[in-house]
């Protein structure tokens, strides 16, 4: 059994493909998107390896899984990984929102205003107590999926994008499925939840790491990527619908996430916005 097709070209897959054909297996790696994979999962995440700070959604294996993570990326894509921890932040009137993560989550420090200072200067006096997860860690999705499939390409990986197979096409094969939701053919209880995401450039700003608002209604949070780009996120709707049937943020979401951007930081009043997109 050394053949393996894997269906799914976002990281998962591609960690997949690349961890088997560094073993020695021969590789076949399935899209049904173009090599752009604008319509992936992975194009539209924030990056963040977060198993710490969103331990409230997560169980306790899946937090360990987080952190081999990291080690994962730091071995085989150190260039691709910064390990600058994240940062959980809220204003006065949102305090019990720190006290019920400090309760539910691990691997954290509780700093207060001159220690959030230290850590990300532009904030500034702007909040007086915050949680800092040092383990944590964020990539750039986008170009780790480009950097991931040009390891694949030279380990000999077959990748064949505009195409799919089921895994009883191929009875003689090791067949994995990362295809998230599409997966639902076979697991019939996942269920869909869509974000939407806004990318930002602010020039003014030189965050370091992923920074958290904690907010009972409207929390985000902002990854920041090269060259002063940001991503702040998400909205989180519960909907089965094909992406095909909305491609576009809603007007109330858009508001939301940039209001609250701006809470963060004033700068993103002048941030261009770049682009706007939901999956």
């Amino acid at each position: 059994m050394k053949r393996i097709s894997i269906i799914g070209a976002g990281v998962a897959g591609l960690w997949c493909a690349f961890l088997a054909a560094k073993k020695g297996f021969k590789v076949t790696l399935f899209d049904q998107d173009n090599a752009a994979l604008k319509n992936s999962c992975s194009f539209k995440a924030g990056g963040m390896l977060a198993f710490n700070c969103e331990a409230d959604s997560l169980n306790d294996s899946l937090v360990n899984f987080g952190l081999r993570s990291v080690g994962l990326w730091k071995n085989h894509f150190p260039e691709l990984i910064t390990q600058n921890g994240s940062l959980l932040i809220a204003n006065n009137h949102n305090k019990d929102q720190l006290r019920y993560f400090e309760k539910i989550t691990k691997n954290y420090k509780k700093i207060v205003k001159k220690d959030i200072q230290t850590l990300e200067p532009q904030l500034e006096d702007r909040f007086e107590h915050a949680l800092y997860y040092s383990q944590e860690a964020h990539i750039e999705p986008r170009l780790a999926t480009e950097k991931m499939l040009q390891a694949c390409h030279e380990l000999g990986v077959s990748i064949k994008f505009n195409s799919h197979i089921l895994s009883s096409e191929q009875p003689n094969l090791i067949t994995i499925d990362t295809t998230g939701l599409w997966g639902r053919r076979k697991l019939t209880t996942l269920r869909g939840v869509k974000g939407e995401m806004i990318i930002v450039r602010c020039v003014e700003l030189n965050f370091v790491r992923p920074i958290r608002l904690l907010h009972p209604h409207h929390p985000i949070y902002i990854v920041p990527r090269p060259d002063n780009y940001y991503m702040i996120g998400a909205t989180n709707i519960e909907s089965d619908a094909p992406d095909t049937t909305k491609r576009h943020i809603t007007l109330k979401s858009a508001g939301e996430l940039l209001t609250q951007a701006f809470y963060v930081h004033p700068s993103f009043a002048e941030a261009e916005i770049i682009e706007m997109n939901v999956g």
